[in-house]
């Protein structure tokens, strides 16, 4: 008889801890923001383009709005993630990334290949995610809003 009631009350013990574990695990989902993980895609027109990628013997360099060359004709590819900032994400000859601002001076250093977010299947001039870079850490491949 023992027995039954130390099963009975152990059983009662596990579904009150069970119930108080559900619970805040919906009560955090339910307070939580994702503040760092929303955000929304940007569009850009062609007419707010500041920086178009340019192609001369093989080698691609970046140039402004004017003509003015920003970044020299020396890498095996130049992407422009998006032409409205001044970041660039240019392929050395030994297929390592930079990134560059507008003096072609390297930014974003401290993170590991970084690179621009391909959007697939999307018909546009501009076919990478406009404010989000890729990086690797710890081999694990990141997002992050590097520029807004």
């Amino acid at each position: 008889m023992m027995e039954k009631i130390n099963i009975k009350i152990l059983a009662i013990v596990l579904i009150v801890i069970i119930l108080i574990g559900v619970g805040a695990f919906t009560i955090f989902k339910l307070t939580s923001t994702d503040k760092d993980k929303n955000y929304e895609l940007e569009l850009i027109e062609e007419a707010n383009c500041k920086y178009f990628t340019v192609v001369s013997d093989g080698k691609y360099g970046v140039i402004d709005t004017s003509g003015k060359l920003i970044i020299e004709n020396i890498y095996s590819n130049v992407i422009v993630p998006n032409p409205t900032k001044a970041v660039f994400i240019a392929t050395k000859e030994d297929g390592s990334n930079v990134v560059l601002n507008e003096n072609a001076e390297e930014i974003l250093n401290e993170y590991n290949n970084v690179s621009a977010i391909r959007l697939n299947e999307i018909l546009t001039n501009f076919p990478y995610e406009k404010s989000v870079l890729k990086y690797e850490e710890n081999r694990k491949i990141w997002f992050n809003r590097f520029f807004r």
